[in-house]
């Protein structure tokens, strides 16, 4: 991986963060057809989503998910109590 990969992942798995903090909600994707654009479809975002769900896990983020066809998606939330 490249240095500008890497911060490419860095910097989406940031805006995650700070979406899921701000509006409760993110969303994470691989196996589409993506661009290069840094969004939920870039490529190397898509490459390396299981790194990036890993880490809003370990945040405490929790998930729920949509995968058929070779596409994978999770959505984010804030967890809370009952």
């Amino acid at each position: 991986m490249t240095t500008e990969e890497i911060q490419k992942v860095k910097d989406f798995a940031s805006r995650c963060i700070e979406t899921l903090e701000k509006d409760n909600y993110a969303r994470v994707s691989s196996g589409y057809i993506g661009d290069n654009s840094g969004g939920v479809y870039d490529n190397t975002v898509q490459k390396h989503a299981n790194k990036i769900v890993s880490k809003l896990v370990s945040l405490g983020y929790i998930y729920t998910t949509n995968h058929g066809f070779g596409c994978y998606d999770w959505s984010f939330t804030k967890d809370f109590e009952i």
